[in-house]
C-alpha cells in the first residue's frame, strides 16, 4: 500500500509551485508571450508544461509549508524574479526596436508609419519590422 505523508506532499507541491511561479512571472512579462493576444489557457499550459519539465531538475528546495508564512514569502519572491527577468527582455526588445526606430529616421523612412493597435501610436516600418 501507497502512503504518502503530508510532509512528503507539502515538498512536492512546493518543488512544481516555486518553479511555476516563477515561470508564470516570466511569461506574463515576456515580449512575446506577455502580449494580450496571446490567450491566458496557452500561457497557463506553456508554464505548467515547462515547470513539469524543469521541477525534477530543481536543487532540493527547503522543506516548507507551502502556505505558511516562509513559503508564501518564497513564493512572492519567486514571482518578483520571474517579473524581474521577463522586465529585463522588454528592455532588451524596447532597445532594438528603438534601434529601429533610429535606423528608420536616418535612412529616410521616417514618413513611412504604420498604426499600431498594442501602443496605439505611429511607429515606422522598420520598427514594425523589428517588434515581436
Amino acid at each position: 500500500m501507497i502512503t504518502i505523508t503530508s510532509a512528503e506532499l507539502n515538498t512536492w507541491i512546493a518543488a512544481f509551485i516555486w518553479p511555476l511561479t516563477r515561470i508564470l512571472g516570466l511569461i506574463s512579462a515576456a515580449p512575446l508571450f506577455g502580449n494580450l493576444t496571446v490567450p491566458i489557457r496557452a500561457k497557463l499550459g506553456l508554464g505548467v508544461m515547462l515547470s513539469l519539465i524543469i521541477a525534477p531538475n530543481v536543487p532540493s528546495l527547503p522543506a516548507l509549508d507551502p502556505m505558511s508564512l516562509p513559503g508564501l514569502l518564497i513564493l512572492t519572491q519567486q514571482l518578483i524574479i520571474g517579473l524581474g527577468m521577463g522586465f529585463a527582455m522588454r528592455i532588451v526588445f524596447a532597445a532594438i526596436e528603438m534601434a529601429g526606430e533610429l535606423s528608420g529616421m536616418t535612412m529616410g523612412l521616417g514618413f513611412a508609419t504604420f498604426f499600431d493597435p498594442q501602443s496605439q501610436g505611429h511607429s515606422s516600418a522598420i520598427s514594425q519590422f523589428c517588434r515581436c
